[in-house]
């Protein structure tokens, strides 16, 4: 598990969520609540221009091709990931899993960019949460 292994470098802090069944997991969560907040942030951020690729940026390897396809992929998933309203319910929810697609690479775009924000926002008090062990809810 990669949280295990990062917990022993130096000024690493992986957070964690606490499950219903009481369990604890690595990660954090994706809500109705918080994927709106992250949906608004992103879109603020889009509009500010605070949102680009660099003309050298990083993939899992350093093939030029798949880096164009990856880029590709996540514009595609940029383009379909939009608000919906269940016809049947009448409840709406952000989503990208059109026609079989997959929103992976958006969904850790808006959450990468989110939980930063509210790490820095609290990060004393995760500090002392995670060094004393307290569960993170």
């Amino acid at each position: 598990m990669l949280e295990a292994s990062l917990r022993k470098v130096p000024n690493v802090i992986t957070l964690c969520e606490a499950r219903g069944d009481g369990m604890i997991q690595s990660g954090v969560p994706k809500t109705h609540i918080n994927t709106i907040e992250m949906v608004n942030l992103m879109q603020t951020m889009l509009e500010e221009g605070r949102i680009c690729f660099s003309e050298d940026y990083m993939c899992i390897d350093d093939d030029p091709e798949r880096r164009g396809k990856i880029k590709q992929q996540l514009l595609t998933q940029m383009e379909i990931f939009r608000w919906f309203v269940d016809k049947k319910t009448g409840k709406g929810r952000f989503d990208g899993k059109v026609n079989g697609q997959n929103d992976d690479l958006i969904v850790s775009l808006l959450m990468a960019k989110y939980w930063r924000n509210v790490f820095k926002k609290k990060e004393q008090s995760y500090r002392v949460k995670y060094l004393t062990g307290t569960i993170l809810t």
